[in-house]
């Protein structure tokens, strides 16, 4: 069973501007404290306009006023429907880099277009894409970045789309990143 949480960006009170770090807190701030992490429970969210959209295999105990909850219900798409998507992505690659004998590990911005298509080519085959940077920034020197990407695509697998819909795809997972929502076209 998982769950969908849609948390309006006012339970962050007084804070008219909140990081990926304050929006995190308030994410996981609904879950039971000492919970073992995230990923073992896929715990995703984005945020979306005004409001905050949580995805997790268990159910939050702690909402924020005018937070509402709703079991996820089963995916309805067959093999050849198509649907809508969006996914917010952190188009950031990492590769190693030989320095004279020495390994050091380079990350650089890349295509968000082709790390959603990339990410989505066992379960969906994106006809029409588009991206749009939400925000940059760098942490310990390490840039991360935010793209929001929408686009057609056509359901080429279903068991590979449902894993996807509740792992999500790429990394900085905990800054909002991930989340995959699919509606029909």
């Amino acid at each position: 069973m998982s769950t969908l949480t849609l948390v309006p960006r006012t339970a962050l009170a007084n804070d008219a501007n909140p990081t990926a770090g304050d929006l995190h807190r308030l994410v996981m701030g609904m879950f039971p404290a000492g919970l073992a992490g995230r990923d073992s429970h896929n715990i995703l969210w984005r945020a979306e306009g005004q409001n905050i959209l949580v995805r997790s295999d268990i159910e939050p105990t702690n909402l924020p006023a005018g937070a509402r909850t709703i079991i996820e219900p089963a995916l309805p798409y067959l093999a050849g429907d198509t649907v809508r998507f969006t996914v917010a992505v952190n188009p950031v690659t990492r590769r190693n880099q030989d320095e004279g004998g020495r390994v050091r590990r380079v990350e650089s911005l890349t295509d968000p277009v082709d790390l959603v298509t990339e990410k989505l080519a066992l379960a969906l085959r994106v006809d029409d894409v588009h991206s749009e940077v939400t925000w940059r920034t760098q942490r310990k020197g390490t840039p991360l970045a935010v793209s929001t990407v929408t686009g057609i695509a056509t359901v080429t697998d279903t068991n590979e789309l449902a894993r996807i819909l509740r792992e999500g795809i790429g990394r900085a997972k905990a800054f909002g990143c991930g989340l995959l929502t699919i509606l029909p076209a």
